[in-house]
């Protein structure tokens, strides 16, 4: 029966298309792609070494990096995004006058201009809530680049709530949110897949193609073919790497092929929160409810 419910679950899977749209997106990877890094600035030049550095240190940060040397170019690019949050790092000379143009699009949500004179560009960033600050330094700015994607990845976690033991379950079930729902019903067939080793060398596989050109998340990969088993799930999914950020898009987007790809880490993650409840709580049915919070930001 469970590899009945394997083969019809991974027969869900997306085949690869040829049209030019999916072949654009495809160039994006729009699949694994958790934020949206662009760096505008009529001095990029990846034969510049300086310039290369960069974009080692931005990877880093992002898997991809959308360069622009106009600034046309650049806006209409930022106008196209319609899924998760964008950080611009901009010149000085570009920022001036591009950051009153996209500054109030909902999908900005940080702006870092990047320049050789910071005391020239502070009167007008200090005009822009969303202008993060003024750097100077690569380092400086990769690092609070870094910060402010971390703070991106959380606050696009979805919520939803209902409560299991309510009078009206039923009624408050027909009011959630559709995907709330699908995550549940496939959660539920993931848990009764067994999952071997085969899956994980395709999910690492699939990877190394995404993160093809980033030293740190093929690092990471490398590490996790090693060493998966040695450390529980938990660990591996709040460890600053991008299995926390693809899980957690994969989840607020419905990405059914990332989900089934990551499915035998969703079990795994499933499992050992079931046994640390069990460890926690034992067999004590009618607790006391307690309240828990959870603070997230909300867009202007």
């Amino acid at each position: 029966m469970k590899k009945n419910i394997k083969k019809l679950l991974f027969s869900f899977q997306e085949k690869p298309k040829s049209t030019q749209l999916e072949n654009t997106l495809s160039s994006r990877r729009r699949g694994i792609q958790t934020l949206w890094l662009v760096w505008l600035d009529s001095n990029i030049d990846e034969t510049k070494d300086d310039c290369c550095r960069m974009i080692t240190k931005l990877r880093e940060i992002a898997n991809t990096v959308n360069m622009f040397t106009d600034p046309d170019q650049c806006i209409q690019f930022l106008t196209d995004i319609n899924d998760g949050k964008a950080l611009l790092i901009v010149s000085g000379s570009f920022g001036q006058h591009v950051v009153p143009k996209i500054h109030n699009m909902p999908n900005i949500h940080a702006i870092f201009v990047f320049c050789g004179d910071k005391s020239r560009h502070k009167q007008w960033a200090e005009k822009w809530s969303k202008v993060t600050g003024i750097f100077t330094k690569i380092n400086d700015i990769c690092e609070h680049l870094k910060k402010t994607a971390e703070e991106c990845n959380k606050l696009a976690i979805p919520m939803s709530f209902v409560s299991a033991n309510d009078t009206t379950t039923n009624q408050n079930l027909d009011q959630l949110d559709s995907h709330f729902m699908y995550s549940i019903i496939l959660k539920e067939i993931l848990l009764e897949i067994d999952f071997g080793e085969q899956e994980i060398k395709e999910f690492l596989d699939y990877c190394r193609k995404e993160y093809e050109g980033n030293s740190s998340s093929l690092a990471v990969v490398r590490e996790l073919e090693r060493e998966y088993h040695s450390h529980p799930p938990i660990w591996w999914h709040t460890r600053e790497c991008f299995i926390y950020g693809v899980l957690n898009k994969a989840l607020r987007t419905m990405d059914v092929n990332i989900l089934i790809k990551m499915g035998f880490f969703i079990n795994d993650l499933h499992r050992q929160i079931q046994q640390l409840h069990s460890e926690q709580f034992g067999d004590h049915k009618h607790l006391t409810p307690f309240v828990v919070y959870r603070g997230q930001g909300l867009p202007q």
